[in-house]
């Protein structure tokens, strides 16, 4: 389980610009429990680049001078806990990207069919680590390749896992050469002791020159809530974030 955060920015700006006072908050989430892997993703050369270490960005110089000086106009941030006993290493660290999509996964699937069921016939590679989280990222990765549009692939891989997979939460987020992709889906039952109701939350914050998304645990008052069993899309060319109902097309409760 883990923490998300993602946002699109005009003009381009740092991940320290842009949270400012509440940077402290988000890294010290990694001190406190996230701190066994990072990860970021961002647009480049009309593709997405990723970058990932499994440390604890608290602690990783890496990671601050990334936060400080890499001005992007779009950024995905993962910061892992290792749970199910999943080993902490740069396989098993996000986000899992293939050039054209980057893609970071908050939260535990239990039981997951084999991979030719959540992808729709043979993967197009074997997983490099173990983790349920890259398989969920297969599945999208197929999804999106069968439709030709990453953001119906998602919701169709949602759906898909939703329908078969035994799962905590799928929160999580694509990031695309066109969007900021957030989806909340979550079961507030299987939420572990000890976590807070609002573990699964996402909120986001929109301003003249940012849209930020990031899961529950730093954020201030003011922030607005992405419903579970929806998604939030950020377009990069400065358009309104929108959010999407996906309980439909998913065909199965949210909890």
């Amino acid at each position: 389980m883990c923490r998300l955060l993602g946002f699109v920015a005009h003009p381009e700006a740092t991940l320290v610009e842009v949270l400012g006072g509440d940077y402290d908050a988000f890294v010290g989430l990694a001190r406190d429990r996230h701190g066994d892997g990072w990860g970021m993703a961002w647009p480049q050369d009309g593709g997405v680049a990723t970058e990932k270490r499994p440390v604890g960005a608290h602690g990783s110089t890496a990671f601050a001078s990334a936060a400080a000086t890499r001005r992007t106009g779009a950024l995905l941030v993962h910061l892992r806990w290792a749970t199910m006993d999943l080993a902490v290493s740069s396989a098993n660290t996000h986000p899992w990207g293939d050039g054209h999509l980057a893609f970071a996964h908050n939260g535990s699937i239990y039981e997951m069919p084999p991979l030719e069921v959540l992808t729709g016939g043979p993967p197009p590679e074997a997983p490099a680590g173990d983790t349920d989280s890259e398989r969920y990222w297969l599945a999208v990765r197929a999804a999106s390749q069968r439709c030709g549009d990453p953001v119906r692939g998602l919701a169709e891989a949602v759906a898909t896992v939703a329908r078969t997979c035994t799962y905590s939460s799928l929160n999580c987020l694509l990031l695309t050469p066109e969007a900021l992709v957030a989806v909340s889906w979550f079961d507030p039952s299987r939420i572990a002791d000890g976590l807070g109701d609002d573990y699964y939350d996402l909120t986001f914050r929109r301003s003249e020159r940012v849209t930020v998304v990031a899961s529950s645990g730093w954020q201030r008052p003011g922030w607005t809530p992405v419903p579970n069993g929806s998604m939030l899309v950020a377009p990069r060319d400065g358009g309104e974030p929108r959010v999407e109902d996906l309980r439909s097309s998913a065909g199965a409760a949210t909890g």
